[in-house]
């Protein structure tokens, strides 16, 4: 299993009773958060989305535990 199907199969499993809303962020988008890859102002608006939604905070727990990106992958 690749690193994408990795993170694909945590989230799937964290959100089996949580539904991300159409504002959530994909979560490509928070684990690039998560790993500081976002311009500033991106990364300002995940932060203030995840202070606000449990389903996405839950996503940010994932990350945390998910490898930084190789070199040129983003």
């Amino acid at each position: 299993m690749d690193e994408d199907d990795r993170l694909r199969f945590l989230f799937a499993k964290a959100f089996e009773t949580a539904v991300p809303t159409d504002d959530c962020p994909s979560p490509e988008t928070l684990l690039d958060a998560y790993h500081r890859v976002l311009p500033q102002e991106e990364m300002d608006a995940v932060v203030d989305h995840i202070s606000v939604c449990a389903v996405c905070a839950e996503a940010w727990r994932i990350a945390r535990q998910t490898p930084p990106p190789s070199p040129g992958r983003r």
